[in-house]
């Protein structure tokens, strides 16, 4: 699983983990599929793939449950920086 942008648009990643919750994974497995374990296929796992001190850390905060269309981004970090807040 990926999103290479713009061979694989990024915004088909929600949706791609809306069927994993809809084929029964959990939250937290479905979003481990698209972060820890493909830094590990990679063996990009000592700087990708986790939120840890010293690791690439590109993430997006949500004031509630990503899942949930109620929520929204709150803040986005790319490799360690806070790019935008709330």
């Amino acid at each position: 699983l990926m999103t290479d942008h713009p061979v694989i648009l990024q915004q088909t990643l929600l949706m791609t983990l809306r069927w994993f919750l809809r084929s029964g994974l959990s939250r937290e497995r479905a979003i481990g599929i698209i972060t820890r374990q493909n830094a590990d296929i990679l063996g990009l796992q000592r700087i990708l793939g986790t939120l840890e001190r010293g690791k690439w850390a590109s993430f997006t905060g949500w004031n509630g449950d990503p899942f949930s269309l109620a929520s929204w981004p709150t803040g986005v970090w790319g490799e360690g920086k806070k790019l935008v807040s709330e």
